[in-house]
């Protein structure tokens, strides 16, 4: 009742991240479990590495469920220079992708100020998985980490599923370059 009533709910059913038609997220239930590091004396498999790890807060924003531009790029930034990558190296980008008109917005112009610009040589690769199983909650950044961790593992994104059109109020994705892939493409590095 209380997301009915915040408005961020979609009416029909379905998390549409990054479409011009998306109207809220769909909220599920959800636990996921990460084991963080390895143990060489038993053979343990390491699928990923995570080179940096940061936090923030949406600073002051205009509503609980709404956050700002500045404190995700601030947040992005700081993470790519913590792991020491160039962001232009960056290829896949799990977005947090609510579906939400405010949001998606929000977030996609944050992407694209830290990630977009001319020394990018390869588009971006934007998904979120909350179009595959909803807004899973506490465990939704677990849900994309994995999501990502398996991508690797098996060298294919999956669709992104219930995108039609661009949303009009994001950056122009042609010019960040980004892709929204709506079949399973493969993933080599």
């Amino acid at each position: 009742i209380g997301y009915r009533n915040l408005g961020v709910l979609a009416s029909n059913g379905c998390c549409r991240t990054f479409d011009a038609i998306s109207n809220g997220t769909q909220i599920r239930e959800g636990a996921a479990i990460v084991i963080l590091g390895s143990d060489e004396r038993t053979n343990s498999c390491q699928l990923v590495e995570i080179r940096a790890m940061t936090m923030n807060h949406t600073g002051s924003a205009k509503s609980l469920t709404a956050t700002t531009e500045s404190s995700q790029h601030e947040l992005m930034k700081r993470t790519v220079e913590k792991a020491e990558v160039d962001q232009s190296d960056v290829q896949v980008i799990e977005a947090h992708g609510t579906g939400t008109p405010l949001g998606d917005p929000i977030e996609v112009r944050a992407l694209w100020s830290v990630y977009g610009g001319a020394s990018r040589k390869t588009p971006l690769v934007l998904g979120s998985v909350k179009t595959n199983i909803g807004h899973t909650e506490a465990a939704a950044g677990l849900a994309g980490l994995i999501k990502l961790v398996l991508c690797l593992k098996h060298g294919v994104i999956p669709a992104h599923l219930h995108f039609n059109s661009v949303n009009p109020h994001l950056v122009d994705l042609g010019e960040f370059p980004a892709i929204i892939p709506t079949m399973p493409m493969e993933w080599r590095d």
